[in-house]
């Protein structure tokens, strides 16, 4: 375990932060952009606003806009469960020509890296249909911005990462995805202190997905397991993060 104070003191890593449900404190605040700072890159999975707070504190311009976000372009009969198509270079993008992604929220801000097709509207009634005053069009969906020297990645579908997701037989290229985010940078922290993840398939998924791959992933699956239960188990703490081998 470690102190939130010395994530500030990493370098070449990423802390992923998935779904948080409580505003950081100050103390922490500033250890991220001490962490930011150190050139490091954050990961942010959140399809509310609650992930807006931490984006404005951490001055960054990328916004979750917290509407559903549908397309005809989709898989099953769904219109939520949408296809997005990646838009620009980058190593999380390597391999993944289109994510499958399930009620993303819209993006605005940073640079664009993936994104709904043309077919695509913001949901406002949630009738699942496209109505008057409703417009198709592209709408972000992974977002990166350099913010403080380290780099800024936002996704707009924290449960791209769930077990369900990734059972469904057209899941595209979201485990191309999820593999490229592991290996993105030599070392990887999970943030688990404001996170909702400890009820959600998190732990299964990436348990079913490693076994699929090389012992360097059995080994943070390890990590990942083991934060999990301990955020079950604390209701408060600072940025935690155990370093993958």
């Amino acid at each position: 375990m470690k102190e939130c104070i010395a994530i500030q003191d990493e370098r070449d890593s990423v802390l992923f932060i998935i779904a948080p449900t409580r505003p950081f404190t100050p103390v922490e605040i500033e250890a991220l952009k001490g962490y930011l700072a150190g050139g490091n890159t954050i990961f942010l999975a959140d399809e509310s606003f609650a992930g807006n707070l931490l984006l404005t504190e951490l001055d960054s311009s990328i916004r979750i806009s917290g509407q559903n976000l549908s397309s005809i372009d989709r898989e099953y009969q769904n219109p939520a469960l949408i296809l997005a198509k990646s838009r620009a270079e980058h190593p999380l993008l390597e391999g993944v020509d289109t994510l499958l992604l399930n009620h993303p929220a819209a993006l605005t801000g940073g640079e664009t890296l993936v994104a709904s097709t043309l077919l695509s509207w913001i949901d406002e009634d949630g009738n699942q249909q496209i109505n008057e005053g409703e417009r198709m069009g592209r709408s972000v969906v992974l977002a990166r911005e350099t913010v403080g020297g380290g780099e800024m990645l936002v996704l707009s579908d924290p449960s791209i990462f769930i077990n369900g997701m990734m059972g469904l037989e057209k899941s595209r290229d979201n485990e191309r995805f999820i593999d490229n985010l592991l290996i993105l940078h030599p070392h990887l922290f999970i943030e688990q202190a404001h996170t909702s993840t400890g009820t959600s398939g998190l732990v299964i998924d990436i348990r079913e997905r490693i076994q699929k791959a090389n012992v360097f992933k059995l080994l943070l699956l390890t990590v990942i397991i083991g934060l999990l239960v301990i955020a079950q188990r604390v209701s408060h703490g600072g940025l935690h993060g155990h370093e993958r081998n």
